[in-house]
């Protein structure tokens, strides 16, 4: 049981590093980048233009990985269901939306 308390600390830990090692990218690099403002507002103009409804920015976060940097925007509509909308960090191009289970 202390072995596996461990483990989940351990990993929980470097998932927290690792995302601070994220934003700390993002800030070195953001000339580089749209910024989380405009991620949001592309990712609101995609939504309502495809769903017809209003929705709510609900996160914005930016991910740095080795295949390329994105933000992956969550927004939440009129009855509360969840969507994720990936942006890319450097041009703003939607990636994907998804219904988030």
């Amino acid at each position: 049981m202390k072995k596996t308390f461990a483990i989940l600390l351990a990993l929980f830990i470097s998932t927290t590093a690792y995302a601070d090692n994220d934003e700390m990218h993002y800030q070195q690099h953001k000339d580089q980048y749209i910024t989380y403002e405009k991620a949001a507002e592309i990712a609101l103009q995609h939504f309502e233009k495809n769903h017809n409804k209003k929705g709510m920015i609900d996160e914005v976060d930016f991910e740095h990985k080795f295949s390329g940097d994105y933000f992956d925007v969550e927004i939440k509509d009129e009855m509360g269901r969840e969507y994720e909308i990936r942006i890319v960090a450097k041009t703003g191009k939607v990636l994907y939306m998804k219904l988030d289970d």
